[in-house]
């Protein structure tokens, strides 16, 4: 592995595309769990594949070509996706749930279509006030009013300003500055809520453990300047902006049970 740089590895079931059914005798190719180490190797990217729990390399395939990463139907794997190239079935893959094959699929098709994925702003502009709590000071977030945008792969979170005049005094932190920015990929968000505090509607955002940020919750409520953009319509425009940037990669999703209810 010298010289190379893993950029992604996990545990998933691997089986060869089919190739032929006009073969007598024929069987579709066996699914078998191995674990698979995404690979740079300077210009050159592959797919390790090894023996489970082993370093036993089983093959090595180089992602040249590729015109596509896409769920697939299976009987046994209901989140298998599949790696294109020039046109033809390289390999098939699978997580044991959604949100696995799914991260694996935006890793890589941010890999080879950065631009179409990194750079396509769903929405205007959502301005809300950030409520500092455990999560965010343990983020070292700054106070104030923060700047919300939902891209095809994640909502980004970035500071504008430090408030208006219903903003709570910054708490200091210490010889570390504080951040002003986070990005938070689709896959690692958990759901959206809605919550009354203090005669105010609130909205919050949970991430799922595996988070960077772990199991965290950004809260959120309007400022005077949006007073036009209640909580509520802050929340319907994040998650049509998600359903529409999801979509876009619509056969990404094909098995998703994503639910847009107030308490998605």
């Amino acid at each position: 592995m010298v010289g190379q740089t893993v950029l992604k590895t996990g545990e998933l079931d691997v089986k060869s595309p089919p190739k032929s059914t006009l073969t007598r005798g024929w069987r579709p190719p066996p699914w078998k769990t191995r674990r698979v180490d995404l690979v740079r190797d300077g210009e050159i990217i592959e797919l390790s594949i090894y023996k489970q729990n082993s370093d036993d390399l089983v093959r090595t395939y180089q992602l040249t070509n590729i015109s596509d990463i896409t769920m697939v139907t299976s009987k046994t794997h209901l989140h298998a996706f599949e790696i294109i190239s020039a046109g033809e079935s390289l390999i098939v893959m699978s997580g044991s749930t959604e949100l696995e094959s799914r991260d694996w699929i935006w890793t890589l098709r941010k890999l080879f279509w950065p631009d179409a994925l990194e750079h396509i702003d769903t929405h205007d502009k959502i301005c809300l006030k950030l409520i500092l709590n455990d999560d965010t000071k343990k983020i070292r977030l700054s106070d104030g009013v923060y700047d919300l945008r939902v891209t095809t792969v994640s909502i980004v979170i970035s500071h504008l300003h430090r408030g208006d005049s219903r903003a709570t005094p910054v708490e200091p932190f210490d010889e570390k500055e504080a951040i002003k920015s986070v990005n938070l990929p689709l896959v690692h968000i958990a759901r959206f809520k809605l919550e009354k505090a203090d005669g105010r509607v609130r909205l919050m955002i949970e991430t799922i453990p595996e988070s960077k940020y772990g199991s965290s919750t950004f809260v959120f409520e309007e400022t005077e300047e949006s007073s036009n953009l209640t909580a509520k319509e802050a929340l319907n425009i994040l998650k049509s902006s998600v359903f529409t940037a999801t979509n876009s990669l619509h056969d990404c999703i094909a098995s998703s049970k994503w639910t847009f209810d107030e308490q998605s």
